[in-house]
């Protein structure tokens, strides 16, 4: 299946600029979020240092790095969950109810 026919094979709900998208592995979810953001860049005029990209794994967010800047969105950030949260929680502990920047354990 071609990168087109999985991106309109690909169900979605669009409501209020947000997309929920269920499928299964290999069905085209990353493809069409990149297009989605790609989109957003390059048809609204969204600066890409203003999208996020999330992601569940270290791999994924590599991936999506790396296909991030095969369409120049070099300056969305993609990083995983777990990653994204640590940064805000380090940026501004007090913010979260911590009296200092919190330790990861591993």
């Amino acid at each position: 299946m071609d990168a087109e026919a999985k991106h309109t094979s690909v169900p979605s709900i669009e409501q209020r600029g947000l997309t929920i998208i269920d499928a299964n592995a290999g069905s085209g979810k990353t493809t069409r979020n990149i297009d989605s953001l790609a989109e957003a860049a390059f048809e609204w005029s969204m600066a890409p240092e203003c999208m996020l990209a999330l992601t569940f794994n270290k791999e994924m967010a590599e991936e999506l790095e790396d296909r991030l800047a095969k369409k120049d969105l070099d300056g969305v950030n993609a990083s995983t969950v777990h990653a994204f949260c640590l940064g805000l929680v380090t940026e501004d502990p007090q913010r979260f109810g911590f009296t200092s920047k919190p330790d990861v354990l591993d």
